[in-house]
């Protein structure tokens, strides 16, 4: 699927305390996203936060395009970490759409940065690697 093209749109808001600029992401002339972006340093990101969601949005548009190959019914723009290099900052809220009507709103309420140990990523006790193109 191609990625929307990422309008910023000269509006600006207060959310949660945060100030923020809105940007609309556009697939031909169907508006799929609105994202209010708060600058990086208004949320108290570390560098290394923002190169986590950075990382992440390239894993999401990656794992959104393999799903899109393999299910072309289920293609989505609905990545808002897609964009943050474009919108040189983080959005506080987002809100998808689908026929020019909002389906689904996400607003950041508070951002904490702490280390989590490595134990946690393990799977639990018992289960067992599958492969799911076997299926």
């Amino acid at each position: 699927m191609p990625k929307a093209e990422i309008r910023k749109v000269g509006r600006s808001d207060t959310i949660n305390g945060i100030s923020c600029e809105y940007y609309e992401a556009y697939t031909g002339n169907e508006k799929d996203m609105e994202l209010c972006v708060a600058d990086w340093d208004d949320i108290d990101a570390s560098e290394n936060m923002r190169n986590s969601f950075m990382a992440m949005g390239e894993m999401m548009e990656g794992f959104l395009e393999q799903i899109s190959q393999m299910a072309p019914m289920m293609q989505s723009n609905d990545n808002p970490f897609a964009y943050l290099k474009e919108m040189e900052g983080y959005p506080i809220l987002s809100r998808q759409f689908s026929n020019g009507v909002a389906t689904e709103e996400t607003v950041l309420k508070s951002i904490t940065e702490q280390d989590i140990d490595k134990n946690e990523f393990n799977a639990p006790e018992g289960y067992n690697k599958q492969d799911m193109m076997g299926m």
